[in-house]
């Protein structure tokens, strides 16, 4: 099989850093297009900044609030990074941060594939873009950029103070999450109108969370690149000998929720844990909390997948788990861990 990437850090890289509480420029191998920030020691919010809706325009994972503006978050994105202020969120002083960072295109350009003309920074290469429409309050279309399938959609109401909401390929067009909450899946034709995405459009409804009229909503789209990339769901077997998922490359970032029971949206990744096997430093995406790594071994990375090491939470056999995986190297040229 040909690889379209051989070093995932080319297109996602997770940074860490110790806070100064000065404006500072953060090195990331790039010229990152999303750039999504949370301080590691305090319970402040997770941070969220993009290139397509520009500087110091900030949004909120574990709130329903509207944009805000915030002129000490990122100020600049760099040709290799991007440039921080004093905000507590992403730069307090002596305070252990992460930024997850993706590259999107090289430039926003605008997208008329849809029904509903789009502004987008799409890399199809690595499978992402950045989104901008304003909402109609009529069901319709929005391009991507992407000339592939997405299967995994976070959305945003950048006017109105609403519930996120999510579209992931394992519960399809019908059925929605709500990023800010634990909430199991929801079912409603309202966020997607009841449709899939397609390799050009994504489908929105008539809900005020994904189209209200004359608001401005921001998405975040993914779509599957082989060894690079995947989407998907597993089972648990509640078990500490759990389940493993080839995914075809070592996992460098990893989201995982339940599926059908309340739970949280769980982010874990190798920057913050090392280069062992077993990833255990978590951080919540629907709430302010600090880090935490209790209980400890709840996840192995393999050079060709994951499996869940605790027999508990996000392992029980009651239940099924999206996820939401991005590599390294693909396993073909990974060296075995």
């Amino acid at each position: 099989m040909a690889y379209a990437i051989k070093k995932g850090s080319d297109y996602f890289n997770t940074v860490t850093y110790t806070g100064t509480g000065a404006s500072r420029d953060i090195t990331v191998g790039f010229s990152p297009d999303l750039v999504w920030v949370k301080n590691r020691t305090s319970a402040y919010q997770h941070q969220v900044s993009d290139s397509v809706r520009g500087t110091s325009k900030v949004i909120y994972p574990s709130a329903t609030t509207a944009e805000a503006s915030d002129p000490n978050a990122v100020t600049a994105f760099l040709s290799d990074g991007f440039t921080y202020g004093s905000s507590v969120n992403g730069n307090e002083s002596s305070a252990s941060i992460v930024a997850w960072n993706w590259k999107g295109g090289e430039s926003t350009v605008e997208n008329t594939d849809g029904s509903i003309t789009s502004q987008v920074s799409a890399n199809p290469t690595s499978g992402f873009s950045v989104v901008k429409w304003t909402g109609t309050g009529s069901a319709g279309t929005i391009g991507h950029g992407l000339s592939a399938t997405p299967q995994f959609i976070i959305v945003k109401n950048l006017t109105y103070g609403v519930n996120w909401r999510v579209y992931h390929v394992a519960s399809g067009g019908t059925k929605y999450y709500s990023f800010n909450l634990n909430n199991a899946e929801g079912t409603s034709s309202l966020p997607w109108n009841n449709t899939a995405p397609t390799s050009s459009v994504f489908s929105v409804g008539t809900e005020d969370n994904t189209n209200r009229s004359s608001d401005e909503f921001v998405a975040y789209v993914w779509a599957p690149v082989a060894g690079y990339s995947k989407f998907g769901y597993y089972e648990g077997n509640s078990n500490a000998d759990g389940t493993f998922v080839y995914t075809g490359f070592r996992p460098q970032f990893f989201m995982m929720k339940p599926i059908d029971t309340a739970n949280s949206w769980i982010l874990l990744d190798t920057a913050r844990d090392g280069e062992s096997n077993t990833i255990d430093l978590r951080l919540l995406a629907n709430t302010t909390d600090a880090e935490n790594n209790s209980p400890t071994g709840y996840v192995d990375f393999y050079s060709n997948g994951f499996k869940l090491r605790y027999n508990g939470a996000y392992n029980s056999s009651s239940y099924d788990y999206l996820y939401m995986a991005i590599g390294s190297t693909p396993f073909k040229y990974a060296n075995a861990l």
